[in-house]
């Protein structure tokens, strides 16, 4: 981040550089996260999967990728970590 503040002053933004200063709110949000959210329902969480699992295997044929961890629930991604990592 030091690296970005130095260009922007460099570059005649000083002032924005100077709200990266540790210790400053923009500093703050951008490294100490934001507040926390409560983790999704199962029954969400399998929406959301069936709602995105189109775009999801068309991205996997346009990247030539394996993206099973996007599509499939934590417990059935586990038991084909597990089979591939028998073959």
């Amino acid at each position: 981040m030091q690296n970005l503040r130095d260009y922007l002053v460099r570059s005649g933004h000083a002032r924005l550089g100077g709200l990266l200063i540790d210790g400053t709110a923009l500093w703050n949000l951008l490294h100490a996260g934001g507040k926390k959210y409560p983790r999704l329902s199962l029954e969400t969480e399998a929406e959301l999967r069936n709602l995105l699992r189109p775009e999801v295997e068309e991205l996997e044929l346009l990247l030539g990728r394996d993206l099973s961890a996007w599509i499939l629930p934590p417990p059935e991604r586990n038991e084909l970590r597990r089979a591939s990592a028998e073959k």
